[in-house]
């Protein structure tokens, strides 16, 4: 089979373009075909020609054409690049007169907002307009020291106004005894005699015999006269009369408070039920045989007892009941108290009822005050007087002029001294400060509180800051004293 070979190739610029094209017989010599190959040959330079001939036209066609789509390129490159710089002028001019006239805009806008709030901040300030003064009080220390004064019940001067308020109680103590020995002794008490009976006083002779409900045997240890009852309406009032009685017998079982003790000489009679007697102090002391008694140590510890843990007990119960305005001093007080003389017990640990009786001398607040502003301050006067408190009352030690001193509801005069420290306070009238206040210019207000002496300083804020004066409205100024002055 021949193998045909073409070769073409084509020059840099384009303008010639070469074949060559080669027979190979296989299994040929190459000699015993020379004619065939040169006739091969010219054909091939002939087609060579006409190929070239034909490529030439074509690549020459091709250029015209490519020279006619360069310059149309480049016409519409330049058309292109005339247009969008044309685009571009436009849009750089066109934005930039909108931008101007929205800057132009957005400048009024934010000057009319600017005005609208200040507006509004000035004119809303002018309505909620205040003013807030913060007031620092005058203090001045009192010190005494056995500094006399008179509680009084006439007024008048620096006396002091009082009360007197006496509490009795009774408690029952834990006490164990150390003394035993052999008594026998009767009971005691004392018992209300009635008379329901007549209107006629009834006697009752001495050592008349009396019974209770239970059939224990009483005596009368002195002679009464018991009134006749009286008439309110329809009721009756019986006549009444207190008296002494002892159990007939000696020992414990007496000692007690029975309900009624009645007259065993009117037994069987209509005065039995009517003329009668009520205890009104227990019936104690009743013992016989091998029993414990109070002898002088216990009855030393039965007055510690009282005097500490009971007149305590004591106090503390008259403090709950200070009524409003009063002041308490635990000086101004008298403590008695009762045990009973004679006292048994089978047991060496035993319970004492003990009697206790607190008396007490209340000061009256506003009057201890004033006494002791006229003291301490002799040229503080009138309303400055009124604006001034005293504080720490309650540090003040009282003390009775009279170390014998007796507390009674007769009494109309005590004499008394104070010793401790307090201190006096100014309290300024705020309305009426508030009043001199109104719409003064806020560099004026200084000679304004420089006229009040209870003043030791003042601050002033006003709302809005720009306002100069201070609001006409009352209501509007807001007046304190400072927190710190008053501690």
């Amino acid at each position: 089979m021949p193998r045909k070979i073409e070769d073409i190739k084509l020059n840099k610029d384009k303008k010639q373009i070469t074949f060559r094209e080669e027979i190979v017989l296989r299994g040929e010599p190459k000699k015993e075909i020379g004619k065939i190959v040169i006739k091969k040959e010219e054909e091939i330079a002939m087609m060579s020609r006409e190929t070239n001939k034909l490529y030439k036209e074509e690549y020459i066609e091709e250029k015209i054409i490519k020279e006619k789509e360069s310059k149309i390129d480049e016409y519409l490159k330049s058309r292109s690049s005339r247009d969008m710089n044309t685009e571009s002028r436009r849009i750089e001019r066109t934005p930039k007169i909108k931008n101007d006239k929205r800057a132009v805009g957005k400048t009024l806008l934010f000057v009319f907002i600017i005005s609208l709030l200040g507006g509004l901040v000035y004119f809303g300030g002018n309505f909620l307009e205040k003013a807030d003064i913060t007031i620092t009080q005058r203090h001045e220390g009192i010190s005494y020291t056995d500094e006399s004064f008179v509680a009084s019940k006439s007024s008048g001067g620096q006396n002091v106004d009082f009360e007197i308020m006496i509490v009795p109680e009774k408690r029952t103590k834990n006490i164990t005894l150390t003394e035993p020995k052999e008594v026998s002794e009767n009971a005691k008490g004392v018992v209300t005699f009635y008379n329901e009976y007549s209107i006629t006083a009834q006697n009752i002779v001495v050592s008349t015999m009396l019974s209770d409900q239970e059939g224990k045997t009483y005596k009368l240890d002195k002679a009464i006269t018991i009134p006749g009852y009286k008439q309110d309406g329809g009721n009756i009032i019986a006549g009444k009369v207190d008296a002494p009685v002892s159990a007939f017998l000696p020992g414990d079982v007496y000692n007690g408070s029975p309900e009624k003790l009645y007259i065993n000489a009117f037994k069987g009679t209509a005065k039995y039920e009517k003329i009668y007697g009520k205890i009104k102090e227990s019936l104690t002391g009743g013992a016989s045989g091998l029993v414990y008694t109070l002898n002088e140590k216990d009855k030393e510890n039965v007055k510690n007892i009282a005097e500490t843990s009971f007149r305590e007990e004591l106090y503390d119960k008259v403090k709950a009941l200070v009524p409003e305005g009063y002041v308490l001093y635990e000086g101004a007080t008298n403590f008695s108290y009762k045990s009973p003389d004679d006292f048994y017990s089978k047991e060496a640990d035993a319970k004492v009822e003990i009697e206790g009786t607190l008396a007490v001398v209340l000061l009256q607040e506003e009057s201890l005050v004033k006494s002791i502003i006229g003291n301490a301050m002799p040229l503080v006067v009138g309303d400055e007087a009124k604006e001034i408190k005293i504080s720490g009352l309650e540090n003040l030690t009282f003390k009775f002029s009279n170390a014998d001193q007796q507390i009674t509801k007769d009494a109309v005069s005590i004499p008394f001294t104070l010793s401790g420290k307090a201190e006096a306070i100014w309290y300024p009238n705020l309305d009426l400060l508030k009043s001199k206040l109104l719409g003064v210019y806020k560099d004026d207000t200084l000679s304004i509180f420089r006229q009040d002496p209870g003043i030791s300083s003042a601050m002033v804020k006003i709302f809005p800051p720009w306002q100069k004066y201070l609001p006409k409205n009352i209501d509007k100024i807001n007046m304190s004293f400072d927190n710190l002055t008053n501690k």
